[in-house]
């Protein structure tokens, strides 16, 4: 953290300071959200979860849908 501190360019924080507070917001509201929900989600359903999901950003690459 201390390397960042001190080789981080401020000045262009001031451009995107709305861009900044928009991603804050949501990494706190995603944490909370994810808190409440992971709690009600059992690992099976997870792991099943995270396979589909794999899979089909796989079968989008393979087609070319993402790069």
């Amino acid at each position: 953290m201390s390397v960042y501190a001190f080789t981080f360019d401020f000045i262009q924080v001031k451009d995107n300071d709305t861009i900044l507070l928009i991603t804050l917001i949501s990494a706190f509201v995603g944490a909370y959200l994810g808190n409440k929900l992971l709690k009600k989600t059992t690992l099976t359903f997870f792991k099943w979860f995270v396979t589909i999901f794999m899979i089909t950003i796989a079968l989008l690459m393979i087609f070319g849908f993402i790069d």
